[in-house]
């Protein structure tokens, strides 16, 4: 099964480059938002392996390269896994989420990974602007979601790394995170 280093809201440089030989068992990388392109690209060409991302609520810029893919508001099949994407944050994007929520669920294809920005309320949330998206529980529950990687919500800001919920391994991707499945 697959190793994937997720990333979040916070640009290491020193981490990549001091820990370059552990990370190269490391199958690919997906980037949970806020970070910068200049940033993925450097990690990316770092690591050598291919990188997957969405956007947060700070930095969005088009980025075209053949190994830095975009994965917000899509489905991809990645390492025989199902992956799906969602952009945006509760606080000013929570219509866009809904809509892009409501996509998924209509395909009603099952997710094993859920990747976002935002967190799911009530599940490594904070308050006002991080506040989570409820209608993540939904995806959960229908979706038969295994793994849910988000960003958003600062380790430094009280919020815990992993939690497991009804069976999903709810994970937040800030600064960086090595899951083995």
């Amino acid at each position: 099964m697959p190793k994937i280093l997720v990333i979040s809201d916070f640009e290491n440089y020193q981490y990549f480059e001091s820990n370059l030989e552990s990370l190269q068992d490391v199958d690919f990388v997906i980037s949970c938002g806020d970070l910068s392109i200049a940033y993925l690209y450097k990690i990316q060409k770092i690591l050598n392996k291919p990188l997957y991302f969405l956007y947060g609520n700070h930095v969005e810029n088009k980025l075209i390269h053949h190994n830095i893919k975009y994965i917000g508001n899509k489905m991809i099949d990645l390492c025989g896994l199902k992956i799906a994407g969602i952009d945006g944050i509760e606080a000013t994007d929570s219509k866009k989420i809904r809509k892009r929520t409501k996509r998924l669920l209509k395909k009603g294809k099952n997710i094993d990974i859920l990747v976002t920005h935002n967190p799911t309320k009530g599940l490594g949330d904070g308050s006002g602007y991080h506040v989570g998206s409820d209608c993540f529980n939904e995806l959960y529950n229908r979706l038969s979601v295994k793994i849910h990687f988000y960003g958003h919500y600062h380790l430094n800001y009280g919020g815990k790394r992993e939690i497991l919920y009804n069976g999903v391994r709810v994970i937040n991707a800030y600064d960086h995170y090595i899951v083995e499945l």
